[in-house]
């Protein structure tokens, strides 16, 4: 929820700081929307339709319908349909398989529509189709890097000892904060959010069951920490396939987005811990976190950012 009102706020107001302004004012001034001497991983190419090509929205529509069905075709039969039914093959099905058929099907259609239209020939279709898997190499590269610092990190034991530190200091007030912290802390160290919820999940739900709070919102609390470090990792592959699907640098990326999910991260702590320490039911935490997401938004604007109007 206090994701989807910073970015409200930013989408109505057009408040910027940190970074992110930086990077605004460098666009608006100099046109440039890539930070001089930065490495950018796209490889965009503009082409002029030939003559008598006569593309239409189906040519994007019926590629990425097929992918869809595709995916979930592949994941009932992988996963046995017939003997787990559809649900129970979505989760016994291989994703991985279900993911490389689909696209791979979705390419040929793609390029077949293409050729259809005249928006290419064959040949242009299978080089640009060779191309493209060319050009995920250094993507797949930096992001087995990146699951390598983070099988590191899990192998040093990280998250056993983030565990073990905060286990000390939880009590019925501070519970919801210190699991929050603990698992942002965690996500960000180890570039994953679904460790955090294997090891952290168990931990809230037996200590809501024993304090007598609201299991739901300890679950809540748990993924909100896992998400954010998640995405504000520079070793999580969410993070590395967005700044390369922006086509932006890696690491700018990272600094750029990371003041907008701080300030909605120090909102929400501020609210976990006004739930623990009032004994509510989550309400007023939540009402709390809102009103800090606008107010902190609006004082570092003010201080370190522009109003929509400059």
């Amino acid at each position: 929820m206090g994701s989807i009102v910073m970015v409200l706020i930013i989408a109505l107001t057009g408040w910027d700081y940190g970074p992110m302004k930086k990077a605004e004012d460098r666009a608006a001034k100099t046109g440039n929307l890539v930070e001089e001497g930065a490495e950018v991983r796209t490889y965009a190419e503009k082409r002029e339709l030939p003559e008598g090509a006569k593309p239409t929205i189906w040519n994007m529509i019926i590629p990425l319908a097929a992918l869809i069905v595709l995916i979930f075709v592949g994941m009932a039969y992988t996963g046995d349909a017939a003997t787990n039914g559809f649900i129970g093959s979505l989760a016994e099905g291989s994703s991985l398989r279900s993911l490389v058929v689909a696209f791979f099907i979705a390419a040929i259609l793609a390029g077949g529509l293409a050729v259809k239209s005249k928006v290419m020939s064959a040949l242009e279709a299978v080089n640009t189709f060779i191309q493209g898997c060319c050009s995920m190499m250094e993507v797949l590269i930096i992001m087995m890097l990146a699951w390598g610092i983070g099988s590191v990190c899990s192998a040093c034991g990280t998250s056993a000892f983030i565990v073990s530190v905060c286990e000390g200091l939880l009590t019925p007030a501070t519970m919801c904060a210190i699991i929050f912290i603990a698992a942002c802390l965690t996500s960000f160290s180890t570039g994953s959010s679904w460790s955090v919820f294997a090891i952290f999940t168990p931990i809230a739900v037996s200590m809501a069951l024993a304090i007598g709070a609201p299991v739901g919102m300890a679950i809540g609390v748990v993924l909100s920490g896992g998400i954010f470090g998640d995405h504000c990792s520079p070793i999580s592959d969410t993070t590395v396939l967005s700044s390369v699907g922006a086509g932006c640098n890696h690491i700018d990326h990272v600094k750029t987005q990371l003041p907008y999910a701080l300030t909605v991260a120090a909102a929400a702590l501020v609210g976990y811990l006004v739930t623990g320490f009032t004994g509510g039911g989550g309400f007023l935490g939540l009402i709390v976190t809102l009103v800090l997401i606008c107010v902190i938004s609006f004082i570092l604007n003010k201080k370190f950012g522009r109003t929509a109007e400059a």
